[in-house]
């Protein structure tokens, strides 16, 4: 399959999760139009380094990346649109097909390894990483997270790429994440990322009231 592929400097898309962007740069305004009158579908794909992208190639960017779904455009009164993708699967990029007006490449489908939803072994996990991913978020919203009630209604996946990307860690970390076939995998390296963020953040707020109003004096 041939698609449009998108190069993104610090953000990566994952599988059911939304992402924003801001349309600004010609070749990529001409990309979006082409998608939204055809099929909406484009390949986002995380940088492999800074380079101006009207003339980035394949070379530039990370070979496992994200099918999306373009779901809303708008047309800004400067010319630029907002668009929010939707990841739907991961691909492989195989090889670039064109780079001017725009950058397309061929991919292929990269599947996860299944589990069984019913599973002891994945609902022992989507327990635990609900559990502590709303930990985590009452943490970092000072208790203002209703995550809690979220969490148990998301299937495995969608929990896994939930935390994936809310989590506060760098865009090849998430790569990294993205790059994994089995989804147990996944979830076993953010149950130890979690807890290492929810241990931060409990130290953050234990000493929260030792803070002063007078920053001269830190």
């Amino acid at each position: 399959m041939i698609t449009p592929l998108f190069l993104m400097p610090n953000s990566v898309l994952f599988p059911k999760m939304p992402i924003p962007v801001e349309i600004f740069e010609e070749h990529y305004k001409a990309m979006i139009r082409d998608a939204v009158s055809g099929d909406r579908k484009i390949t986002i794909a995380l940088m492999l380094s800074e380079v101006d992208t009207e003339f980035a190639g394949v070379e530039n960017a990370h070979k496992i990346a994200c099918m999306g779904h373009i779901e809303t455009f708008e047309e800004l009164d400067d010319g630029n649109f907002d668009i929010v993708v939707v990841g739907m699967h991961r691909v492989r990029i195989i090889r670039e097909t064109q780079r001017f007006p725009y950058l397309m490449a061929e991919i292929e489908d990269v599947p996860d390894i299944g589990h069984d939803e019913y599973s002891d072994a994945l609902i022992t996990r989507h327990n635990r990483i609900s559990g502590l991913f709303a930990r985590f978020m009452e943490l970092a919203t000072d208790g203002n997270a209703d995550s809690g009630k979220i969490m148990p209604q998301m299937d495995f996946e969608l929990l896994i790429n939930t935390v994936a990307t809310m989590l506060n860690i760098t865009a090849e970390q998430k790569q990294g994440l993205l790059e994994i076939d089995d989804s147990f995998q996944r979830c076993d390296i953010l149950d130890v990322i979690l807890q290492q963020q929810i241990d931060t953040l409990g130290i953050i707020r234990r000493f929260a009231h030792l803070k002063t109003n007078h920053p001269h004096f830190n």
